[in-house]
């Protein structure tokens, strides 16, 4: 029934985009880790929650994804996304939406515990960086999606207590919308066989959200 229902919701979509597309397509970049990126998916081509974001938004739109396993939002974190082409791409895409998707892996004990107040700070920087460009940007900040398991040193606790309180605040001072995405899925680990990653039912469930949100 499940997947029944979420078949017809990207049907939907679809055709809604298709009836209202004019003009230049509008790009988006989704901006993120190993979520974003598609990590665990069979063919995250076409799994990845962005591929399945492009077919709900239509012809309308032009979403690429810009995401990078295993990079944090902190500078001084152990895998910057700063320090990544995908960064400069997604800058050089000029786009007009910009979801970014990016704290989990800034929980582990080298990043957020080791560099306290620097998540807030580097967003908020993130954020500069694409309400400058001459698209700007209608920008989304997404808090991430729950740890069910402590794998990969990723603490839920941390995410909750320092990560979102942060995506709040920037939101809020930067005129952010945010997508919640922690809440929308604190109740359904059976989409996160390793407890972290979304399987392609849970890709889906999150192209959805998304899709909602920018609509």
């Amino acid at each position: 029934m499940r997947k029944t229902t979420l078949i017809i919701t990207i049907l939907l979509f679809a055709l809604f985009s298709q009836s209202f597309d004019h003009g230049s397509p509008k790009k988006v970049a989704c901006v993120g880790d190993s979520i974003t990126d598609g990590d665990g998916l069979q063919d995250r081509s076409k799994e990845a929650y962005p591929a399945i974001l492009s077919v709900l938004l239509g012809d309308g739109y032009q979403v690429v994804n810009f995401g990078k396993s295993g990079a944090t939002m902190l500078k001084s974190g152990d895998w910057p996304y700063w320090d990544k082409p995908a960064f400069r791409e997604a800058l050089a895409f000029n786009p007009d939406i910009v979801i970014i998707q990016l704290g989990a892996n800034d929980t582990k004990p080298q990043n957020i515990p080791s560099f306290p107040g620097k998540y807030e700070e580097d967003l908020r920087a993130m954020v500069d960086s694409f309400q400058q460009l001459s698209s700007h940007p209608e920008i989304f900040l997404c808090k991430p999606i729950p740890s069910f398991k402590n794998r990969f040193h990723i603490n839920d606790t941390i995410l909750c207590s320092e990560a979102i309180p942060a995506i709040d605040k920037v939101a809020f001072e930067k005129k952010c919308r945010v997508i919640d995405l922690h809440a929308a899925f604190l109740y359904r680990p059976e989409f996160f066989p390793d407890g972290v990653h979304p399987d392609k039912n849970g890709a889906i469930e999150m192209a959805v959200i998304v899709a909602k949100s920018i609509k």
